[in-house]
């Protein structure tokens, strides 16, 4: 991605005043737009699977052993699984995150929220 593209748009339901159509109809107009070029999908990925990783390691089954951040297949894992929250909380609130034998043959089972993600954004953009 070339950067950051957001579009705020507003969504309502209208009462038909066609005689052929009746009930309501969709509609939406488009409320505001904004970019950042320096931002892209890659930094929010990577921030994503920070945090991800940094909930394996705080995990109580985890304490006192290595890092995920020490291995790279594990790293991969995460990136992986980082680009598919990202796209799953573009449109829910939550989601939940499994990832089977993430490091040392342990899984990892955990959610997060969209104001997790909004607030990982304002810490990249600030």
């Amino acid at each position: 991605s070339a950067g950051l593209k957001v579009s705020l748009v507003e969504f309502e339901l209208v009462n038909s005043t066609s005689k052929t159509e009746k009930g309501k109809i969709e509609s939406f107009r488009v409320l505001a737009e904004a970019w950042d070029e320096e931002v892209n999908s890659r930094k929010v990925d990577l921030a994503l699977a920070q945090k991800i990783g940094e909930m394996f390691d705080a995990m109580p089954s985890r304490k006192g052993q290595k890092s995920i951040f020490t291995s790279n297949s594990g790293k991969s894992k995460l990136q992986k699984e980082s680009q598919k929250v990202k796209e799953t909380l573009s449109a829910n609130k939550n989601v939940p995150i499994y990832i089977e034998g993430l490091f040392d043959s342990t899984d990892f089972k955990g959610s997060l929220d969209r104001k997790t993600l909004e607030e990982l954004n304002t810490e990249m953009l600030s």
